[in-house]
């Protein structure tokens, strides 16, 4: 079941719940990036009020999902989340975490908009009104107090 499903399925008929697979990661990523890819992953699931995704750095890359640290598919993209799988471009450097957290809310069903914020092109590392708007969209977010990386923000 995809996440986008998922949502609307834990909203209308379980009182809310979250889209959590288990991630296999690329033991080619250094402690640092892990670090961060971590943190991406605490990131969104604040701003989502959603379940972090659990990642296990067990290089297993047969697994169903994984963070791969690899070029991604799509040329010029610097991640890109397709298959169950998120990649991330080699060397990323202080943007690796911005583009993980915008990849990890693909994995749980957000979209690309036209403003700006993290699910943005290119990914901004504040979230927005857009970002809010999109994560209403998937019904990952409700209306009232909203968390924006540590900051509250009130809304109609």
């Amino acid at each position: 079941m995809n996440s986008k499903v998922m949502a609307i399925v834990c909203a209308l008929f379980l009182g809310g719940c979250s889209f959590d697979p288990r991630f296999h990661g690329d033991s080619s990523f250094t402690f640092q990036e892990r670090i961060d890819i971590e943190l991406a992953a605490q990131a969104i699931a604040k701003d989502t009020r959603t379940t972090p995704i659990e990642i296990v750095w067990d290089g297993d890359m047969s697994a169903d999902h994984t963070i791969r640290n690899a070029k991604p598919p799509a040329e010029g993209a610097g991640g890109q989340y397709v298959d169950g799988s998120v990649y991330l471009e080699p060397d990323l450097g202080p943007w690796l975490r911005v583009v993980a957290t915008h990849e990890f809310g693909h994995v749980l069903g957000l979209r690309h908009h036209g403003g700006h914020g993290v699910m943005a092109v290119p990914a901004e590392d504040e979230w927005t009104l857009e970002d809010l708007t999109e994560c209403r969209r998937v019904l990952l977010c409700n209306e009232g107090e909203v968390l924006f990386s540590s900051k509250a923000l009130l809304m109609d």
